[in-house]
């Protein structure tokens, strides 16, 4: 049985939300699987292509139209048959980690650029805080000084 299943809402992106499903596909025994971002005239949406077993399409079908991702806010689920073909969910696996993999390098390498500028940060509060130390003791020598102490 083959099927195609779009969800739509104002934040069914950025959520986690196919991975949620490919795991859920994985769950209900789905082998053939893929799932795509979608810009909408009316927000977004998630459309899945799906083929497998009659029962194991109708149990994720029913997963997907009452689980989301906590983040997620959905509006619509939508099914209708579907009659192109559909990759196996381990190529749309890889397919997907590399597509994770390029949005997460730039976060990584920005991060690293948040850290070195953080380090020089805490090097200068270092030695400002030197400086106050050594104000504290020629304040105290002083303080020694006029009291006699």
């Amino acid at each position: 049985m083959k099927l195609q299943i779009t969800i739509s809402g104002p934040k069914v992106h950025d959520v986690g939300y196919r991975q949620f499903l490919m795991n859920e596909a994985l769950a209900a025994g789905i082998r053939m699987f893929e799932a795509y971002n979608i810009e909408g005239e009316n927000g977004q949406k998630v459309m899945i292509l799906l083929d497998g077993g009659d029962g194991e399409v109708q149990a994720f079908e029913k997963a997907a139209k009452i689980k989301h991702p906590a983040k997620a806010v959905v509006s619509v689920v939508a099914s209708e048959s579907f009659g192109g073909q559909v990759m196996r969910v381990g190529e749309f696996a890889q397919i997907f980690a590399a597509i994770q993999l390029g949005r997460t390098i730039p976060l990584l390498t920005e991060m690293n650029d948040e850290i070195k500028t953080i380090k020089e940060d805490v090097k200068e509060l270092k030695w400002s805080v030197k400086d106050v130390d050594g104000e504290v003791k020629q304040m105290n020598e002083n303080v020694k000084s006029l009291t006699g102490m």
